[in-house]
């Protein structure tokens, strides 16, 4: 018998230390595929990996020491754009799209 281990929406975003709205929109833009059982959105645990591989770059030492990705970082490196190193340090210090500045 074939046993497929499907994650549900949460467990992805769990996994991946990301919201579930990030989640929903990978799936909705087809870069993660996904299976509909009913209503009910899963993933199967392979596709998952899958693409963790195919977006997974290898570690700069320099941008290692300036902290971790940001869930813009990962979604700049899934829509192939690649994030500048100090675009953390731009995003912290008042630039426009910050509010609490």
């Amino acid at each position: 018998m074939l046993l497929i281990s499907l994650l549900t929406v949460a467990d992805v975003a769990r996994t991946l230390n990301v919201s579930q709205v990030f989640v929903r929109r990978l799936l909705w833009s087809k870069k993660l595929p996904c299976c509909r059982i009913g209503r009910s959105v899963r993933v199967a645990e392979d596709d998952l990996l899958r693409v963790i591989r195919e977006i997974r770059i290898p570690a700069d030492p320099a941008r290692a020491m300036a902290g971790a990705l940001t869930e813009d970082d990962v979604r700049s490196i899934v829509d192939g754009d690649t994030p500048t190193p100090g675009a953390q340090a731009r995003r912290r210090k008042g630039s426009p799209g910050n509010r609490n500045s």
